[in-house]
């Protein structure tokens, strides 16, 4: 009969105890949405943007230039974006070609950097006519330090507008790959 009473006795303490370690939990679950939003490419507003050492492939031949793109003193458009063998990649690339095509003034330094194999930014400056250079960041190491990879270590598709002092004036995260780089283009407008 005692044996009962010993349960009885101790359910309040396993009940305390699940109550911590569910609180615990939750804790830590709130410091992990925290730390994510923390790490996230929007939080480089207003920061000086990572210095790009890696070469890029350039236009027309998607041949890789001799150093990385030269952003100082310009306006520059950095847009990461995952595989361009999605339609929304390419897309996206051929939005900002035209727009660059078109701009008769002020036009920025537009970059693109996707987490490939080199021969795939290659093949997509000859086959869609980029008229801008691609940074085949296979090691994802720029793309780390724009904050730009998704949990699976995916790149996401967002985009960085730097100002002439280096600054990054603008984080986009883009919902829209075909509407976007219009999008992008009438923000640098404002800039001066």
């Amino acid at each position: 009969m005692n044996r009962p009473r010993a349960h009885v006795a101790l359910m309040p303490v396993f009940i305390a105890a699940c109550v911590l370690l569910t609180a615990g939990a939750q804790a830590a679950d709130q410091k992990t949405k925290i730390d994510e939003k923390k790490s996230s490419a929007t939080s480089l507003e207003g920061k000086p943007a990572p210095e790009i050492t890696q070469a890029a492939a350039m236009p027309p031949s998607g041949i890789i230039g001799e150093a990385a793109p030269d952003l100082r003193d310009k306006i520059a458009v950095l847009f990461f974006f995952p595989d361009p063998k999605e339609d929304d990649s390419v897309a996206e690339c051929v939005g900002f070609r035209d727009l660059l095509d078109q701009s008769k003034d002020s036009k920025p330094i537009i970059v693109g950097i996707c987490p490939a194999p080199l021969m795939i930014p290659r093949r997509l400056i000859k086959h869609e006519k980029l008229n801008f250079p691609v940074i085949a960041d296979g090691t994802k190491e720029i793309s780390h330090q724009y904050n730009a990879l998704g949990k699976e270590g995916r790149a996401n598709r967002v985009t960085f507008v730097i100002d002439k002092k280096g600054i990054i004036r603008k984080v986009f995260e883009v919902k829209d790959a075909k509407r976007h780089p219009q999008e992008v283009f009438d923000y640098v407008k404002t800039m001066k």
